[in-house]
């Protein structure tokens, strides 16, 4: 599928509110003895594709912990046969493979993908204690360079110039330090923290802008940050707190992250999501009974994945997605029965909406079924709002209401709405 142009805008989709104009006024009257209580079920869907891992030496098939996405539908992450952990792929035709692991190495993890035949992540090597980063080149694994005086690390992210980011450290003082690659060479991003201070760079996009944190700790003191060419803006902690981390960026610049807010619980209080649009952050819905919610990706039409720590009697945690202004549960819309949805997290969404998720111990690709037109405000469902809407753009040329994209409101609209209600 292709973009749904009307996503592109995070907050603003509304009808214009100019009156319902006199000459439907009658042919209003006439559909209100048609509308009936409209239906819950969404209408944004999508069809759940079960992701099998590279097989074992029984000829089984090993699960696979998802991790990165690309924009075909490709996915890494790791899978296990035998209690440790490599790298492995799952290609967008089904076939799953193992990731050479680099030289003298242990366990590893494939975490972002740039396409099959580039992907980084984290490997272990030989009888060290904690990974270092690593880069995967048409399968075969290598470590990447470290920083003076650093012993551990992991690349989180990478895009299409070759640029990786990541983080370096000393494992036993430290500090953390945020690392962009250019080719094999690491360089420790220039950040405005105290000194002593901590960083990470959790991702990078096209443009080469870099978001993450820095600070003490991203449970403490810590703020999101753009790194744009060695300018850096400080976005701050989430509205209401006392943290924030950058987890994504999309090429629009636009960051989704999380931060503490102080809950009178527990000491750092409790995680919840934010938004940043180029100009302002704000905290993202929640679905009813959050007590954490975390996201983990954004794609270039602001739609965003990951997870909600739900309390509704039986503590859970659900794979979530937020677009348009709202939040849903993505067990609602999906039409595919999984075995287990109470623990499941979303990983990565690309540009074709398409969205990497684990749910109890599978992990699935999901396909989206795009929404019909008559749902002009792109809530998942067609109901009054969108007749409403259609009537009160009515003979507007320029318009989310023209959903039959003819060039004009008009009664073809409004069938259209029709046909799609509920």
């Amino acid at each position: 599928m292709t973009l749904n142009p009307r996503h592109n805008n995070f907050y603003t989709h509304e009808c214009r509110s100019i009156g319902v104009p006199l000459r439907v006024s009658t042919l209003l009257g006439l559909l209100l003895a048609f509308l009936i209580t409209p239906s819950s079920q969404a209408q944004c869907q999508y069809e759940a594709i079960l992701l099998e891992g590279p097989l074992c030496s029984g000829g089984n098939p090993a699960g696979i912990t998802p991790q990165g996405l690309d924009a075909n539908g490709n996915t890494v992450g790791s899978s296990s046969c035998f209690f440790n952990f490599f790298a492995s792929m799952v290609r967008a035709d089904g076939t799953a493979s193992w990731l050479t692991p680099p030289p003298n190495s242990g366990e590893s993890k494939g975490i972002a993908i740039l396409d099959p035949d580039h992907v980084v992540g984290r490997a272990v090597p030989t009888g060290a204690p904690i990974g270092i980063a690593a880069i995967w080149e048409f399968g075969q694994g290598r470590f990447l360079n470290m920083l003076p005086n650093t012993d551990a690390g992991v690349a989180s992210g990478m895009n299409s110039s070759g640029q990786i980011v990541g983080l370096n450290y000393d494992s036993i003082f430290g500090p953390r330090q945020a690392v962009l690659w250019e080719g094999d060479q690491p360089i420790a991003l220039d950040l405005p923290v105290e000194r002593n201070g901590n960083s990470s760079a959790n991702d990078i996009n096209e443009q080469g802008q870099i978001t993450g944190w820095m600070g003490g700790a991203p449970s403490t003191d810590s703020q999101a940050f753009i790194w744009d060419n060695g300018v850096v803006l400080d976005l701050g902690a989430i509205p209401g707190g006392t943290t924030a981390e950058g987890m994504a960026i999309n090429n629009l610049g636009h960051v989704t992250g999380r931060g503490h807010i102080p809950d009178g619980v527990t000491e750092f209080g409790s995680k919840h999501a934010f938004f940043w649009d180029g100009q302002t952050m704000i905290r993202l819905p929640e679905l009813p009974d959050t007590v954490e919610s975390l996201p983990n990706d954004i794609n270039d039409a602001d739609q965003i994945v990951g997870q909600s720590l739900v309390d509704d009697g039986v503590f859970a945690k659900y794979f979530t997605l937020w677009q348009d202004g709202q939040v849903y549960n993505l067990d609602d819309l999906i039409v595919t029965n999984l075995s287990n949805v109470t623990n499941s997290n979303a990983y990565a969404i690309n540009n074709d909406g398409q969205i990497l998720v684990h749910a109890g111990s599978e992990s699935y690709l999901l396909n989206p079924i795009d929404s019909p037109p008559g749902d002009t405000d792109n809530n998942c469902v067609v109901d009054v709002d969108d007749l409403l809407c259609v009537l009160t753009e009515w003979g507007n040329t320029i318009s989310i209401a023209d959903v039959d994209d003819d060039g004009i409101v008009d009664v073809l609209d409004l069938l259209q709405v029709l046909a799609d209600w509920g």
